[in-house]
């Protein structure tokens, strides 16, 4: 997450008056050999478009990756084999009901004269016909009188049904979404509610909120008042979390099987520690 800062008298140390997202998949960061900063300069922009900032007009948080610190590091990263997996099926999906939906196929030919004849002909049919965009096409040959061709002889194809793999092809691609639901925190429910009951909704999203929203709010709370605060004045800042009931503790008191008025009038426990015990 990045912002450009906008300072009233362009100072880098200046009061910031406005903020500019920043697309971080454009932002490269320059680490520094020293001194307090942890960057030396950012560039921003389009390949050869870059634009130079300096450090005190970039707000900057990310995640440090596990090599180094100053790099950054997504988590999907840990689900980038997932992602090329679902895309590589959907393409793969898309050529075969363009290409007529044609089923996989055996190709027969003439024997070869030798070894590099065949070797040649194999990669350019793989180089023409191979890969996910050209899933189901047919190649037609077309051979003289005398048998004589660019292969040598005609060809025999043998159409075969969809082998097995291929018909696994949509649920190993339900599997790497899944994969990269649980890459990125969230439950696989909240894309696909054909599963889920109510008991186990209300856990998956108080969890959901607890182990994978909520740290991340504490992390851009931290770079705020880390970076941007002590800029503004004297002020920190926080998320009102009281207005998501999923991250409400519910309390369950030590004084629920006694009472709280007899534990008071007994001068066992202050009035403050009784509402302390019930979460006020």
């Amino acid at each position: 997450r990045a912002w450009e800062i906008e300072t009233g008298d362009g100072k880098p140390d200046g009061v910031p008056v406005a903020f500019w997202p920043l697309v971080s998949a454009r932002l490269d960061t320059k680490p520094s050999t020293g001194g307090t900063e942890w960057f030396r300069v950012f560039e921003y922009g389009r390949s050869g478009e870059k634009r130079t900032l300096q450090p005190g007009f970039v707000f900057y948080g990310w995640e440090p990756a596990g090599l180094d610190f100053r790099q950054p590091e997504s988590a999907l990263q840990a689900a980038r084999f997932d992602f090329s997996m679902v895309t590589l099926a959907d393409r793969y999906g898309i050529s075969f009901l363009q290409n007529n939906a044609v089923p996989a196929t055996v190709v027969v030919t003439a024997e070869f004269p030798d070894e590099k004849t065949r070797d040649r002909f194999r990669q350019q049919w793989h180089a023409e016909f191979g890969g996910v965009d050209n899933a189901g096409r047919t190649r037609f040959h077309e051979v003289g009188d005398d048998g004589t061709g660019p292969v040598g002889e005609s060809i025999d194809v043998k159409v075969l049904g969809l082998s097995q793999r291929d018909s696994q092809l949509a649920q190993s691609r339900k599997d790497a979404l899944m994969e990269i639901a649980i890459a990125l925190g969230t439950p696989w429910s909240k894309l696909d509610a054909s599963g889920r009951t109510f008991d186990n909704a209300e856990a998956e999203e108080r969890t959901w909120w607890r182990d994978t929203l909520e740290p991340q709010m504490s992390d851009l709370e931290d770079d705020i008042n880390m970076q941007l605060a002590p800029r503004l004045g004297g002020d920190v800042c926080w998320f009102d979390r009281s207005v998501v009931p999923e991250l409400h503790r519910k309390v369950v008191p030590v004084t629920q099987t006694v009472g709280v008025p007899s534990l008071v009038q007994a001068q066992l426990m202050w009035i403050n520690e009784a509402r302390a015990d019930y979460g006020l």
